[in-house]
């Protein structure tokens, strides 16, 4: 499993400009629903904003309209997560031994009516989950709930987790026993779940920044049905869908200091000369 390639400064213009297209076109289609019309406005405001900042990024701020489907916000929504996948790997080094698995967990899919209900449903799952052996073993985890729209036009809501075991034998025993345990904790509605072994850094990494990433992506296949956008749009308000465990946000209050320690002595020197 890799998920260490970087961008390029090119990729990330053409992602830029790919997500300012979306999202005026998500944005054409929430101001046909009365509750969504002044989300659409800021949707577009916020598409007006990347694209000045893509172009001029050293005297343009970035803004972010916070709207959960907004495409130009999936950027912020990153850099708020990425610090406690910047802190993966000093948990790790402060654990010797421990082995993170990749998980994704998934469920039947439903009508997007039926969306609030099910990621609430999986979301206690997991808890029953995190009591179970060898679950309660684990070190850390972060967690990240995401809903696509199916061929046929139904929801898919599932989740991508990053769990640290204390060794390569828990991680092993998670892997082995993770498609009877989570029917066994969610029912019949938890059909199918994958482990990965992430033996490296950079897969820590990768999947970790993959874990991380918004809730949804907004597809042409989204775009062509407006009622499923709008339905989803209200089905998520509100919802918590990234956790992460204490652990992992102490360490990552710790890689913010030191970050912040570092720029303090770099403004100093460059004020000096």
């Amino acid at each position: 499993m890799t998920h260490s390639n970087r961008p390029t400064p090119y990729d990330k213009h053409q992602s830029a400009l790919s997500r300012i297209q979306t999202a005026v076109l998500l944005a054409t289609v929430f101001e046909q629903h009365p509750q969504l019309r002044a989300r659409a406005e800021a949707i577009r405001q916020c598409a007006e904003n990347l694209y000045a900042h893509t172009l001029h990024p050293e005297t343009s701020k970035r803004y972010a309209c916070g709207t959960r489907m907004c495409p130009c916000c999936g950027g912020r929504e990153w850099s708020d997560r990425r610090r406690y996948v910047e802190a993966l790997p000093l948990l790790t080094a402060n654990h010797p031994g421990s082995r993170a698995v990749a998980v994704t967990l998934t469920t039947r899919d439903v009508p997007v009516s039926g969306v609030r209900q099910r990621i609430k449903h999986m979301q206690g799952a997991f808890r029953k989950l995190w009591r179970r052996n060898p679950m309660r073993h684990a070190v850390a985890h972060l967690r990240g709930t995401e809903v696509t729209r199916a061929d046929d036009g139904l929801a898919h809501p599932h989740t991508h987790s990053l769990i640290v075991m204390p060794d390569a034998q828990y991680a092993a025993d998670l892997t082995g026993s993770l498609n009877q345990l989570w029917p066994d904790v969610g029912g019949s509605d938890c059909l199918i779940s994958e482990a990965t072994d992430l033996p490296t850094t950079d897969d820590l990494l990768g999947w970790g920044r993959y874990t991380a990433k918004g809730c949804v992506r907004v597809t042409d296949e989204m775009l062509n049905d407006p009622p499923f956008v709008h339905e989803l749009a209200l089905q998520l308000d509100g919802m918590r869908l990234f956790e992460q465990t204490r652990s992992i946000s102490q360490w990552a209050r710790r890689v913010a200091a030191s970050c912040a320690a570092s720029q303090a002595v770099k403004d100093h020197n460059a004020s000096a000369t």
